[in-house]
């Protein structure tokens, strides 16, 4: 069993598995909870900025804060993309 990498309150980015519209994202947040391990992958909850849900993630989609490490979808949140890139509503 591997042990948490991550503490509870560390801030760091998020990378979802699946790209947007072929662009890699990243997200800052912060670490909630730690959680059991899915295999040898320990899983966190965490909170992403300029969502209003808690997500739950691997390690290896986890990785230290750098202030340089910014997308342009992180740094400007879903109100200030373009129309193209907004996610369709149902």
């Amino acid at each position: 069993m591997s042990a948490h990498k991550f503490e509870v309150g560390q801030a760091l980015r998020y990378t979802p598995r699946v790209s947007f519209r072929g662009n890699e994202i990243s997200l800052e947040c912060e670490v909630v909870r730690q959680l059991s391990t899915d295999g040898d992958n320990p899983q966190y909850r965490v909170k992403c900025t300029n969502e209003s849900f808690d997500r739950v993630v691997v390690e290896s989609q986890l990785s230290e804060n750098s202030s340089q490490a910014h997308s342009d979808y992180a740094q400007m949140g879903m109100r200030g993309l373009p129309p193209e890139r907004l996610p369709m509503r149902r």
